[in-house]
């Protein structure tokens, strides 16, 4: 409520209360006075009043209270006018406006449970890194976002996402790739029931992003700490919620661009009339094989983004760029001399430029996403990195241009159902191992795909999705001549925010 609104109010109050004292005081003052000339009605009738009505003391006793009473409570109220006054007149010549203080501490989330199933291919490339073919329920996201807003215009965010992971992890398989088969279980005994046979299976926390955020205003903001790339559009649509199909795009999932990075970003909007002007601006380590980087380098990345919204509704064309280096490297102790030193091996170095552009529509019911990434990467002489080779033999990854796009159309209908359809499309991008794989940890980059998917999302209640996407997969190599890969996926998910 506003100062001007309680004022008001306080005296309609007050004048409310003024009335109702002048009716209550008006005939008490004619009977406290004594009988003149122009009330010789009265003079006349009073001797002859009985002595139970002359004989009446507690009345005036009882007025008296009222009244008092009355004037008590209406000079508490002159108060509380004078002071809401004050308020006002002292908030109108500082400029300031009564507002609600924003809560200082907010925690919220989502999670997601759904099914898996891969139709056939069990010796196809997809198999390869999946765990099963089988139909199986799968435990998907359970992320807790711990959102703090200390003082004005500062903001602290964490977001944690809590996986079953790494139990069930494949460490090593069977001759010829490995020794002898091995995966990771995390059970163990709980010591800490009653229960001598009771039992817990370790799950792992992932921390997704980790920042202090402070707002010079909306042109200009800093932040600080573990953020996400804002690399085109669906990396920072980032949730289960929010995006509109389960499987992510190449460019993400694959990370031919690094989709968290541990530095400085810089980012704000301005409007021009009815178009939005945006950028970001962020420095960091860049892709690491560690949280620390190896190397005096830091990498590079920008966006920049132009926004129309009317009552056509709103369009935004956007384009992306990173830049940065990459470096691995093994320590070992040099016992040569007296004094023990740290030698130190690189063994894999290479620089990458990445650039992207991503236009998104919506117009009423219809939402359209597109994004297209191109990847430069190149390795100094001899670090290159180690791909799985099938003949036998060492393999090494070349240089090469990677790119991954995909367009999406989806459309939302009065029932609270959206269908869509996607189209993506994979070129000469390198598929990241297991672990089982070892230093081999790359598949050969000759490889083109296509990726068609059909699926629909049904809002249950404004809590409660429930997400289905079927996706075609097929595979060639990057002269598209050789089929490796032709088969279905079908993914459904019960996502939940809260």
């Amino acid at each position: 409520m506003t100062q001007c609104t309680y004022i008001s109010k306080t005296r309609a109050l007050s004048w409310g209360v003024w009335a109702l004292l002048v009716l209550c005081t008006a005939p008490l003052s004619a009977q406290d006075q004594p009988p003149t000339a122009a009330e010789p009605e009265s003079a006349a009738v009073a001797p002859t009043e009985s002595p139970a009505a002359v004989a009446e003391p507690a009345a005036p006793a009882d007025t008296a209270s009222e009244l008092a009473a009355l004037r008590a409570e209406v000079n508490a109220l002159k108060t509380k006018q004078e002071e809401a006054e004050t308020a006002a007149l002292l908030a109108e010549g500082s400029g300031e406006t009564s507002v609600e203080e924003p809560e200082k501490l907010r925690i919220y989330g989502f999670m997601d449970f759904g099914m898996d199933k891969m139709f056939g291919g069990k010796s196809s490339g997809a198999a390869v890194v999946r765990p099963t073919t089988s139909n199986t329920f799968v435990f998907g996201n359970l992320n807790l976002y711990i959102d703090a807003n200390p003082v004005e215009n500062l903001r602290c965010l964490t977001e944690i996402r809590l996986t079953m992971a790494p139990h069930g992890e494949e460490l090593q398989l069977g001759p010829p790739i490995g020794t002898s088969y091995q995966r990771q279980d995390t059970t163990t005994f709980d010591y800490a029931s009653p229960s001598s046979q009771a039992q817990l299976r370790l799950g792992g926390l992932f921390i997704e992003r980790a920042y202090s955020e402070y707002e010079f205003s909306k042109a200009f903001k800093l932040l600080a700490g573990l953020y996400l790339n804002p690399f085109g559009i669906w990396n920072l649509d980032h949730g289960s919620p929010t995006l509109i199909s389960l499987m992510l795009p190449t460019f993400i999932s694959a990370q031919m661009v690094p989709t968290r990075l541990l530095g400085v970003h810089a980012y704000g909007s301005q409007f021009i009339g009815n178009a939005e002007i945006g950028y970001a601006f962020h420095i960091s380590n860049g892709r690491t094989p560690t949280d620390f980087d190896f190397t005096e380098d830091k990498a590079l990345g920008a966006r920049v983004y132009w926004a129309q919204e009317g009552d056509f509704g709103r369009f935004v064309l956007g384009a992306s760029g990173y830049w940065g280096t990459y470096n691995d490297q093994q320590r070992a102790l040099d016992l040569s001399s007296s004094t023990v030193r740290i030698g130190l091996l690189e063994t894999v170095a290479y620089t990458e430029e990445v650039a992207g552009l991503d236009a998104a529509l919506d117009v009423g019911g219809l939402r359209v996403r597109s994004e297209g990434v191109l990847r430069w990467v190149q390795y100094e002489d001899g670090k290159a990195e180690r791909s799985l080779a099938t003949g036998g033999g060492e393999r090494f990854l070349p240089n090469r241009v990677e790119f991954s796009g995909y367009i999406l159309a989806a459309y939302r209908t009065p029932f609270r159902i959206e269908p869509y359809l996607q189209a993506e499309l994979m070129y000469n991008k390198s598929a990241t191992l297991p672990r089982w794989a070892g230093f081999n940890a790359f598949s050969s980059p000759n490889v083109a795909a296509l990726y068609l998917s059909v699926g629909i999302n049904i809002e249950l209640t404004t809590h409660t999705q429930l997400k289905t996407q079927l996706v075609w997969n097929q595979a060639w190599d990057s002269r598209f001549e050789n089929k490796n890969t032709n088969v279905p996926l079908l993914f459904v998910r019960l996502v939940n925010s809260f």
